[in-house]
């Protein structure tokens, strides 16, 4: 069980980091400066802090769809082995279920 907490927690704290690593090193090869590779958490610092804006008119798929989102991106990482350790949830076929997890979450 501490072991896929750690696996979670692995996907949620490095994706922003390689996210920023690859956003400065296409910045560096196209002759530009870039952000800092920590710009992504800042970013997500500061979409938290905003407040939800909801219109009246629009129905529940729309609050439900970026916890889905998320949901899927979570689930279909704990389908993938980081390092020497296997995934948490491994069995034949994953690979369909992580196809299919990728599109409900589009």
């Amino acid at each position: 069980m501490s072991e896929s907490l750690a696996h979670v927690a692995a996907l949620m704290l490095v994706s922003p980091l390689l996210l920023g690593i690859l956003q400065r090193t296409k910045a560096l090869a196209a002759g530009r400066r870039g952000a800092s590779i920590w710009q992504p958490y800042f970013d997500i610092r500061k979409l938290l802090g905003k407040e939800v804006a909801l219109s009246r008119t629009t129905s529940w798929v729309f609050f439900a769809a970026p916890a889905v989102a998320v949901a899927t991106t979570l689930l279909a990482g704990l389908l993938v082995p980081l390092g020497s350790h296997r995934s948490p949830l491994s069995f034949p076929g994953d690979f369909v279920l992580f196809t299919y997890l990728f599109a409900l979450g589009r």
